[in-house]
């Protein structure tokens, strides 16, 4: 569709408004995963000080946490199995990639079906699995097994098993918050590509205890602070997808004369060519005129644009809408007011030219070379 000039005007206004503020919320939500990752990392961190349940832990009347080794608090560390695993096979064996997030992830499993290693490496419900080799940014990553399925380890983890006074939830999210990274981190040893955590160095791991009500207190919190975030991601990523198809909308709707209101005062293009055809015909009149024949005319000088103009028009043979020509030129998702702007600007001087006829049909303008004949 070819718009009067002023509701041209209009539109582009119109886009710019609309696609600054699509680009500022597009800026908005850049912020908004690294803003949900440092809380994350600030709930555990608050959480295993014990400063979420300080006045919780006072209502109670509980001691304070006190530091301790975690070599003093666990049953047992063991390293799981070396044997080759299978894409099939009875029991899956978890490996370092299925700890993600501070969960386990049931996907890209291997098997085996070794009933020796199955009995010698079975999981139980609350074993905390620690991943001891692994890049050095994800070394040290770890998860609690909760019985979901009947499973193995791999080598590249540590199993722990929990004392009676720790509980296995409390003890992953303190390995997984910002202590426990730094202390992966401090205590890693590298190698070429990989960094490695042995169970010694594991189990010299420190941090803070509080009682079994408050380790659950905390966990509690945490989990809810976790969850909702987890909301706010997934919504994120949802309006991530919807932003660029608002844009396409935007657009589109100009190109069908939807987006702005129309104003029966303006000229509209078909208007606007029937008076030129009617000032042509005045100066055919006129003897200075007659004397000029075509082949004295110069040829018209075009620009690029206007050249791909024609172009596209000659390749359809007849007539085609303004919104395809548009869309054919490159012209729709994704493109700039001043491109838009540009576009109706050299459809009107091949308009005025005479170079491109013009027919209204319903809502839509339809266009074709002055030279193309109808069949």
């Amino acid at each position: 569709m070819v718009p009067p000039i002023a509701e041209q005007k209009r539109i582009v206004e119109k886009i710019d408004s609309l696609t600054t503020r699509t680009a500022h919320a597009r800026a908005d939500l850049d912020r908004i995963q690294s803003l949900a990752l440092k809380y994350k990392a600030r709930i555990i961190e608050l959480g295993c000080a014990g400063d979420l349940t300080s006045v919780w832990r006072a209502s109670k009347s509980y001691p304070k946490p006190r530091r301790v080794r975690l070599g003093d608090v666990a049953q047992s560390f063991n390293y799981g199995t070396s044997s080759k695993s299978a894409p099939e096979g009875d029991v899956p064996v978890l490996r370092m990639g299925n700890i993600q997030n501070g969960r386990l992830d049931w996907v890209n499993l291997v098997y085996t079906s070794n009933s020796a290693e199955i009995e010698k490496y079975r999981l139980e419900n609350g074993d905390v699995l620690f991943n001891r080799t692994n890049s050095p940014e994800l070394v040290g990553k770890t998860a609690v097994y909760k019985g979901e399925r009947k499973a193995i380890f791999a080598g590249y983890l540590i199993r722990v098993k929990c004392g009676p006074k720790l509980l296995p939830d409390y003890l992953s999210h303190c390995l997984n918050g910002p202590a426990g990274r730094r202390y992966s981190w401090d205590v890693k040893r590298d190698s070429v590509s990989q960094s490695n955590i042995n169970a010694k160095k594991l189990a010299n791991f420190e941090f803070l205890l509080p009682t079994l009500d408050e380790q659950s207190e905390i966990v509690n919190l945490i989990e809810t602070a976790l969850s909702w975030l987890d909301r706010v991601s997934a919504d994120h990523a949802v309006v991530t997808e919807l932003l660029p198809k608002l844009d396409a909308a935007i657009l589109s709707k100009a190109f069908c004369g939807e987006l702005v209101p129309q104003d029966p005062n303006d000229v509209s293009a078909h208007k606007l060519l029937v008076q030129t055809n009617e000032e042509m015909e005045t100066l055919k009149a006129e003897p200075r005129y007659r004397q000029k024949t075509l082949s004295s005319r110069k040829p018209i000088r075009r620009k690029t644009t206007m050249t791909d103009l024609i172009e596209v028009l000659e390749s359809r043979k007849g007539w085609i809408s303004a919104s395809d020509t548009a869309r054919e030129l490159g012209i729709g998702d994704g493109s700039t007011s001043d491109e838009v702007e540009k576009f109706y600007g050299k459809l009107r001087e091949c308009v005025l030219d005479g170079s491109i006829t013009v027919e209204r049909r319903d809502d839509e303008d339809w266009l074709r070379l002055q030279s193309t004949k109808v069949a």
